[in-house]
């Protein structure tokens, strides 16, 4: 009799200790089970921060090469000096200056240059309003040119250009006022804007999305760098860009500068 009470109170007693350690298994459990959630969730915040991190960094050396490449470009009409009294002559009148071939606001510039590379002249027709210029730039209807040396340039517009025999014939929209040698350069004209608008998406916050944008000498607006959400201009001995870029957590100032010639 008292043996068989022993062995309930020991039986007992054995499936009580198995029920603590049931519940201290499972309590143990979820708090690994918490604890590896919780690394996980930091793992992926890192992650995501160290993405933001990266786009913003890229973004910001995107728009400030772009920028400070351009900025340098100013003025730029061959192998001359843009000057006051250099022979320039465009129509209509006042395309470039000394004044205007850097221009800025607090918020946006506008940069006028010949492009490089330039194509070379091989001669033009008696009443100037034909070149011929080799193959190393592809020129097309309706793009605005410069003609330069180291005397005098000029700029003007093509109606159409006709490749033949490796060389283009631009046929211009009127004949031009003075005569070129052979071996003068022919590039493209540029007036680009460079400003921060608006896109028309959003970001995973619902926020809307801002870029860096340029129009072009024919109006054509061209998205460059998103997330460029604002751009600071001032003018000191060159020009200082303060870019604000964002890239969602992340927002951050990015800074610049570019000298040009006077």
């Amino acid at each position: 009799m008292f043996a068989n009470a022993n062995y309930r109170i020991t039986q007992a007693n054995h499936q009580g200790t198995t029920l603590v350690e049931l519940i201290l298994a499972m309590t143990f459990g979820l708090l690994i089970i918490s604890l590896l959630w919780s690394m996980h969730l930091a793992s992926q915040q890192n992650w995501r921060l160290q993405q933001a991190l990266y786009h913003l960094q890229d973004n910001a050396s995107s728009a400030l090469s772009i920028l400070e490449s351009e900025i340098t470009k100013a003025g730029h009409i061959g192998c001359a000096a843009l000057t006051n009294d250099f022979p320039l002559i465009s129509d209509p009148p006042g395309l470039l200056t000394v004044q205007n071939k850097l221009t800025s606001s607090n918020h946006e510039f506008t940069v006028r240059y010949a492009d490089l590379p330039a194509a070379t002249l091989n001669r033009m027709n008696e009443d100037r309003s034909i070149l011929y210029v080799d193959g190393a730039v592809h020129f097309a209807a309706k793009n605005w040119l410069m003609i330069a040396d180291c005397q005098h340039a000029e700029i003007f517009q093509i109606e159409k250009s006709v490749i033949r025999h490796h060389q283009q014939a631009l046929h211009l929209s009127h004949s031009l006022h003075s005569q070129f040698s052979a071996g003068a350069e022919v590039g493209k004209f540029k007036i680009n804007r460079y400003f921060i608008a608006k896109t028309k998406r959003r970001n995973q916050d619902n926020l809307p999305i801002y870029a860096l944008f340029m129009t072009d000498i024919n109006h054509r607006k061209i998205e460059l760098v998103e997330n460029i959400q604002q751009m600071q201009i001032s003018i000191d001995r060159g020009l200082m860009l303060d870019l604000e870029v964002i890239a969602p957590p992340l927002k951050k100032h990015w800074y610049g500068w570019a000298n040009y010639a006077k």
